[in-house]
């Protein structure tokens, strides 16, 4: 079985007209609870993540034709994942319904050995659960990310038929990786990485209107990513 929760909370303050503090707030949380006739278990009791993001919207004009409309803010998130899954062998099995359930018995499990796995390392305290168990696969996963941005975005009105759009964001982003703890092979042990990085973008564009339906614009943009 498997469960997943969304929620989401938007908040406004407007101390003026021309001036808007808005706070966007994301919360998903989601698990996973399976064993598979066929030969698949998952065992996945965090994967959640928190997103916030607050920006002050600012409207600023001028006594002739400028405007310039105003966003600027951070962007926070954390993200955290932990699982197993178990594909080591996946039979393909003929059950004889007829017989009594205690003697219908999985192909590399014994419904009497609730210790017996799949053929991969067990999760330790969930008996019947295991982790892939041929090395450092990805599912195995004990894994959380941090990023934290700043942005700002200027919508400018020059004239009724030239404008630009200016922005820029930089994002600090934290992550780290070990496949799982599972029974002999604790946490970390076929791969554990780390690190961190700082990701610059920038963005331009002109744009000029030659008619009520027709634009023609110039873009530029500039972006470090991982």
């Amino acid at each position: 079985c498997s469960s997943d929760l969304l929620s989401q909370l938007v908040s406004t303050y407007s101390p003026s007209r021309d001036v808007r503090v808005v706070n966007l707030t994301m919360f998903e949380t989601q698990t996973s609870d399976k064993q598979e006739t066929y030969g698949y278990d998952e065992w996945v009791p965090k994967d959640w993540a928190i997103d916030s993001r607050t920006e002050l919207q600012w409207d600023l004009h001028s006594s002739g034709s400028f405007t310039d409309r105003t966003v600027s803010g951070v962007d926070l998130r954390y993200q955290r994942l932990g699982g197993d899954s178990d594909y080591t062998n996946e039979p393909f099995f003929l059950y004889d319904l007829s017989k009594p359930l205690s003697e219908i018995l999985y192909p590399g499990y014994n419904n009497n050995d609730p210790n017996a796995n799949f053929g991969g390392f067990p999760v330790p305290g969930h008996p019947g659960y295991a982790g892939f168990g041929l090395g450092g696969d990805p599912t195995n996963q004990d894994s959380f990310v941090y990023q934290a941005g700043v942005f700002t975005q200027h919508d400018l009105v020059f004239t009724p038929k030239f404008s630009a759009v200016l922005g820029a964001r930089a994002d600090y982003i934290k992550g780290d990786s070990r496949s799982s703890n599972m029974v002999g092979a604790p946490l970390g042990t076929f791969y554990n990485s780390h690190g961190h990085n700082v990701d610059p973008s920038l963005f331009g564009s002109l744009v000029y209107k030659i008619a009520t339906n027709t634009s023609v614009y110039v873009t530029a943009d500039s972006v470090d990513a991982i």
